[in-house]
């Protein structure tokens, strides 16, 4: 059975050349605030994924408990 999971794919580098600044700064608290929206989204998913892990683990704690229980 083949999966259909999608690969994730590095963005793509641009092209600047090395020495080049960016085409417009951003305005110091503009940065901050996209800084303080990304570290919001990052600490969700990282909640998400500590749920989905004790899930798991919820899981394989009664799987191993249900199959000790069927050697017995």
């Amino acid at each position: 059975k083949g999966s259909n999971v999608k690969v994730a794919r590095r963005p793509r580098r641009s092209r600047r050349p090395r020495g080049s600044q960016p085409r417009q700064q951003l305005p110091n608290d503009e940065i901050l605030f996209k800084i303080q929206e990304m570290e919001e989204r990052l600490n969700f998913e990282i909640r998400q994924h500590a749920k989905l892990w004790e899930r798991m683990d919820t899981i394989m704690r009664l799987y191993v408990n249900e199959e000790r229980a069927l050697q017995k």
